[in-house]
């Protein structure tokens, strides 16, 4: 699915970043949350996923991911090893909290908002 970034904002306050994004998906936005919620997939919609596998441990409804990405920033690179309880809101919103205990992250979450 093509896409074209419209948006990018990463801002630092404290110890914790906060990026948002906005993206243009040429696809619909049934497609896209069926292509986004497939976690075991998500390594061929996106080159910085280097492993996302679903593992048990989360409590209902959610779904616990193990994912390794690897972030560059300005020649600096670093992958991210976390677990995150991913909670899927249809139609248009997926969250993700991360389980820092199980991550190389001591905090993380995110939101995802999808539509046409």
């Amino acid at each position: 699915m093509a896409s074209r970034l419209e948006h990018l904002e990463v801002t630092h306050v404290g110890k914790r970043y906060q990026v948002v994004m906005h993206a243009v998906m040429q696809t619909s936005a049934d497609r896209a949350y069926a292509v986004f919620t497939d976690y075991a997939r998500l390594v061929q919609i996106n080159p910085a996923i280097i492993q996302a596998v679903p593992i048990d441990g989360a409590l209902a409804p959610a779904q616990r991911v193990h994912t390794q990405v690897r972030v560059c920033v300005m020649g600096i690179c670093r992958v991210f090893d976390q677990v995150q309880d991913m909670y899927k809101e249809p139609p248009q919103h997926l969250r993700a909290e991360v389980i820092p205990e199980m991550s190389n992250l001591k905090f993380g979450r995110a939101s995802w908002r999808i539509w046409d």
